[in-house]
């Protein structure tokens, strides 16, 4: 593992079973991923790293990981975190109660998923909890199982499958991230814009609007020619 990764930590040796342990402000690096913990321990028996965090993994793509602790591959790509959470393109988070990477696949399992501002002690805005998550970072989407829409914590609709691009997959027929809206006339409202990809140079945004007084939608069409497109 030494010829594949760098680590750099306060304290390194060698303990008795055999393993690599660094301790104190460790940080390693492998491939454009960095990862910063408290303490790892790399078995070479086993091929695994055990660390304690708090841990953070950031991606050459720009994905966050943060995780009280974890077991992963040398690689820093397969394996198993607990009390983790991750953050895609700085813009949607998912907090899990574990999350398993296996192959490109990350899935989240008691996952609750937002782009609001997280408060402690006060839900977000909107929210999506699901019995799993999983993330196709190659293909841009993620998977809910079991899914619940929120609004302030309080249940709104359920759906047993739902597909949503993430932030770095910019065309791709989903549901978009929701807005809230507030105006004199309508009060406070929320706006849940689904994109309808219709072709490289075509799509359809279709976007319920729901407040106390009305139950509108908004419809956008986009065409792409040689010399111009159209609105």
């Amino acid at each position: 593992w030494a010829q594949q990764a760098s680590l750099v930590a306060d304290r390194l040796f060698i303990d008795a079973a055999g393993r690599l342990v660094g301790e104190g402000n460790v940080q390693a690096f492998f491939e454009g991923v960095t990862l910063s913990a408290a303490a790892i321990a790399y078995d070479p028996a086993a091929d695994r790293l055990t660390i304690e965090g708090p841990i953070l993994i950031r991606e050459p793509s720009g994905a966050i990981l943060t995780a009280e602790r974890a077991e992963l591959d040398p690689r820093l790509e397969d394996g198993l975190l607990r009390g983790a959470r991750l953050v895609l393109d700085r813009q949607l988070q998912l907090a899990a109660n574990r999350i398993d990477r296996v192959g490109g696949l990350t899935a989240l399992t008691g996952a609750a998923a937002t782009s609001c501002q997280v408060c402690p002690g006060r839900a977000p805005l909107w929210s999506i909890t699901a019995a799993q998550v999983i993330h196709d970072a190659k293909a841009g989407f993620l998977h809910f199982e079991d899914a619940v829409f929120r609004l302030r914590g309080v249940p709104i609709l359920w759906l047993p499958r739902l597909r949503l691009p993430d932030p770095d997959n910019r065309r791709a027929t989903g549901l978009l991230v929701p807005s809230l809206r507030t105006t004199d006339r309508l009060g406070p409202g929320i706006r849940l814009p689904f994109f309808i990809e219709l072709g490289r140079t075509r799509d359809l945004t279709l976007t319920p609007y729901l407040s106390p007084a009305t139950r509108t939608i908004e419809a956008r069409y986009r065409q792409a020619f040689l010399q111009g497109d159209l609105s």
